[in-house]
């Protein structure tokens, strides 16, 4: 059974999307009427459709391809988002007797400033590990609003968020490159975050170029000793890290119990040249 496409309709009070978080997304900037990562965005539905065991067949893929071209051509600068829920029906968590997939488009402006320096403080709790969803861009995404009102209560842009062992994982909404003694360095994400399309986009551009980049574990200490930071995701591209703010534990003497915090700066000249080089990098792989 071929795929329900919603354009712009209100949720169906009984989708699985909307009772369960039961889908996935992903959201992509339009520029020119060209979706940027276009191949990157439309292999992310595959295997997070896939890992989540929901039918997406040749026919949805047409239709949905041809749904883009119809919107992307009428759209000079904005975002597009792509949801995709198993469907309605279903008892509780049960799949049998769910309909086929709803699949919704929607348009968005781009904030401003979205793509200035940020600053990042430390999440108050850690990342979920959850090897089964690790990397896909699902819809149950409490967690990371959880992160968000953890930056702002903070007073920082976004926040990095750590697992259970105090590994670097990403931020709320973005994944995490750090440089240092001329190696690039971000975090494996087999057990826990998402694994963006910006990411991937370049770790093929350091690949192709040669450059080293170490995926791994990596703790807080790290990335706070590097000479440059970034995050990246597929709307905003790459975004400078200027500072990360430290909470520490406060310092409790006889009179007065005092906040400690440290602000690092990083330099950030490498985050210049690996942009030229993914600009490079899609100018010849699109």
């Amino acid at each position: 059974m071929a795929a329900t496409f919603n354009l712009y309709q209100e949720t169906l009070i009984g989708d699985r999307a909307f009772n369960y978080g039961d889908g996935c997304f992903t959201t992509m900037l339009c520029v020119d009427q060209n979706i940027q990562l276009l191949a990157y965005h439309l292999a992310r539905l595959e295997h997070d459709t896939c890992k989540l065991r929901i039918p997406f067949t040749a026919t949805d893929k047409t239709a949905l391809s041809a749904a883009l071209s119809d919107i992307s051509s009428k759209l000079h600068h904005g975002i597009i988002k792509i949801h995709i829920s198993r469907g309605t029906g279903g008892r509780g968590y049960g799949v049998s007797g769910v309909s086929a997939p709803n699949i919704t488009l929607t348009q968005h402006t781009i904030p401003p400033h979205f793509s200035e320096p940020v600053s990042l403080s430390i999440a108050s709790f850690p990342i979920s590990r959850q090897p089964a969803l690790a990397g896909t861009k699902h819809i149950s995404r409490v967690e990371q609003v959880l992160f968000k009102c953890c930056a702002e209560e903070l007073g920082t842009t976004d926040v990095i968020c750590l697992d259970e062992f105090q590994h670097v994982i990403e931020t709320s909404s973005a994944n995490l490159f750090w440089y240092k003694d001329n190696q690039w360095f971000t975090p494996d994400l087999n057990d826990s975050g998402v694994a963006g399309t910006f990411r991937a986009c370049i770790l093929d551009t350091l690949d192709t170029a040669g450059a080293a980049c170490q995926v791994g574990s990596f703790p807080l200490s790290a990335l706070l000793a590097a000479e440059s930071v970034f995050m990246c995701n597929a709307v905003r591209g790459i975004v400078r890290v200027d500072k990360v703010i430290v909470h520490e534990d406060p310092v409790v003497n006889a009179t007065a119990v005092k906040e400690c915090t440290r602000s690092i700066e990083f330099d950030n000249s490498a985050v210049s040249i690996l942009q030229n080089q993914v600009a490079l990098f899609l100018a010849t792989h699109s």
